[in-house]
């Protein structure tokens, strides 16, 4: 067992070349978690990743405040505190705050990775779901 307190971690910026916006990150990845890398995510309102993809699973918890999260060619869907996602390993999607809204999730993944594709555009973000 290993116990990763609290006062230790640090947050930090989020690497811009994720990112439209800026975000904050707490990586509880610190030596041994298994193998997971475990991460605290706080986007500014309007804040989002780019399109991106993950060999292995992804899971998404959100905590606060309102986010979207959306595969490509399905709809963006609304996260809400308590909601949980699922993206399945070559899934290529987006995730982050809604334009008025701090937003924060937790992420667990299987591996580290950058599987990043491209920038989500201002017509794809603010697209209105049919």
């Amino acid at each position: 067992m290993k116990k990763i307190t609290a006062s230790k971690l640090s947050t930090i910026p989020a690497p811009e070349k994720y990112l439209n916006g800026k975000a904050w990150i707490n990586n509880f990845s610190t030596g041994n978690t298994a193998g997971c890398d475990i991460a605290s995510v706080m986007f500014e309102p309007g804040a989002r990743t780019h399109w991106h993809k993950h060999p292995t699973v992804q899971i998404l918890l959100a905590e606060k405040g309102c986010g979207y999260i959306q595969t490509r060619g399905v709809e963006r869907e609304l996260m809400q505190p308590g909601d949980m996602v699922v993206i399945y390993p070559g899934e290529e999607h987006w995730h982050g705050a809604v334009p008025d809204q701090l937003f924060a999730h937790l992420a667990i993944q299987l591996e580290k990775d950058e599987g990043i594709i491209s920038e989500v555009t201002n017509e794809e973000y603010f697209a209105i779901n049919s």
